[in-house]
């Protein structure tokens, strides 16, 4: 998929966001840029918020402290979160007119093994920096008001 050049520019910032620690990078310029083309800021909104609530409860249960509720609670928000998560990547993908990212997305993220939920996993982790990025870019903008 060709990239506009203000999506590559929200990726070059969130690379210095993330200190070069992008995982999936190229798959979240796809994402950002159907988002764009297809006027759904809501969808990708979305994918953010869930992207971002897999990568935190993912980042909880690799803790030793947990007691058994707290991990079999934790474990079945997690499941819902994916099964949202990878919705609405099936979403994204229907919108992308780019059958290469249609196929990608399918290989990578919408089959049911556990590299799809590993890479997911990463995809979120680069979806919580740029959530951690518009959290930032909001409280500077109430600062100025």
């Amino acid at each position: 998929m060709q990239i506009s050049t203000d999506t590559e520019e929200v990726l070059n910032f969130l690379d210095f966001a993330s200190q070069g620690n992008l995982r999936k990078r190229a798959d979240l310029g796809c994402i950002l840029e159907v988002g764009a083309r297809t006027g759904n800021p809501d969808l990708i909104n979305k994918l953010i918020h869930h992207g971002s609530s897999i990568y935190n409860i993912s980042t909880i249960l690799r803790r030793d402290k947990l007691s058994d509720d707290e991990i079999i609670n934790f474990e079945k928000e997690i499941e819902n979160q994916f099964q949202t998560f990878f919705d609405l990547l099936v979403q994204i993908s229907q919108e992308s007119e780019d059958e290469a990212v249609r196929d990608r997305f399918e290989k990578i993220y919408l089959n049911d093994s556990s590299g799809a939920r590993s890479n997911a996993i990463d995809l979120s982790f680069d979806l919580t920096i740029l959530k951690d990025v518009q959290t930032q870019m909001r409280k500077m903008n109430k600062k100025e008001e």
